[in-house]
C-alpha cells in the first residue's frame, strides 16, 4: 500500500471518529434548570412591572433597582438614549404615568447560557391622557442577566418600540 493510500485510510478513520464525537444529543432538562427559568421570569416581570407602576414609592423602587441592577448596567431606551445604573435609579423619582395607563407583559421567553441569561418579552401599554384618544405602545424588550455571587443581576436592557402604520 502506498503512502497516499495509508494517508487516505487514516484520514477516513479520523474523520469517522471525529464525526461520531460531534453527534448532537438531547439532554433532559433538570428541575433546577426549570426553577432557574422561573426565577428569572418572576424577576423580569417584577422589574418590568415596577418600572411602570406609578403607585410604587420612589424609595422602594430605588432600593429594589439598586439591588438587582449590576454596577455596569446599561439600558438603551425607546428613543436610543443610553441610561446607566445611577441615572436609572435617579429617574425613578421623576416618573409620571397617565392616570389610565394599562400594561401587560406577553411572550416572555428565558434562555440560559451558563451564568448568563437572556429574557425577551413584549410590553404593551395602553395610555389615555386627558381628552386624547387611547394610544397603544408596544415594545420588544431584551434583558441580559448574569449570575454574580449567587444572584442574578441585570446588566443590559434594550427597549425597541414597535410602530404600527
Amino acid at each position: 500500500m502506498g503512502n497516499s493510500a495509508i494517508q487516505l485510510v487514516l484520514f477516513l478513520a479520523l474523520t469517522t471518529v471525529a464525526l461520531g464525537q460531534v453527534k448532537q444529543t438531547s439532554l433532559p432538562r433538570s428541575s433546577q434548570f426549570d426553577e432557574t427559568q422561573e426565577e428569572l421570569r418572576m424577576l423580569d416581570i417584577s422589574i418590568l412591572n415596577a418600572r411602570m407602576m406609578p403607585e410604587m414609592p420612589h424609595g422602594k423602587l430605588a432600593a429594589d433597582l439598586n439591588a438587582v441592577l449590576a454596577d455596569d448596567y446599561v439600558r438603551i431606551g425607546r428613543d436610543g438614549e443610553v441610561v446607566v445604573k445611577q441615572e436609572e435609579i435617579e429617574n425613578t423619582q421623576f416618573r409620571s404615568f397617565p392616570e389610565s395607563s394599562k400594561k401587560k407583559v406577553e411572550d416572555l421567553r428565558v434562555r440560559i447560557y451558563g451564568e448568563t441569561a437572556v429574557v425577551t418579552s413584549l410590553v404593551i401599554r395602553q395610555v389615555k391622557e386627558g381628552n386624547r384618544a387611547e394610544v397603544t405602545e408596544r415594545d420588544r424588550v431584551t434583558n441580559v442577566y448574569i449570575r454574580r455571587l449567587g444572584r442574578w443581576q441585570l446588566v443590559n436592557s434594550q427597549w425597541t418600540p414597535i410602530y404600527t402604520p
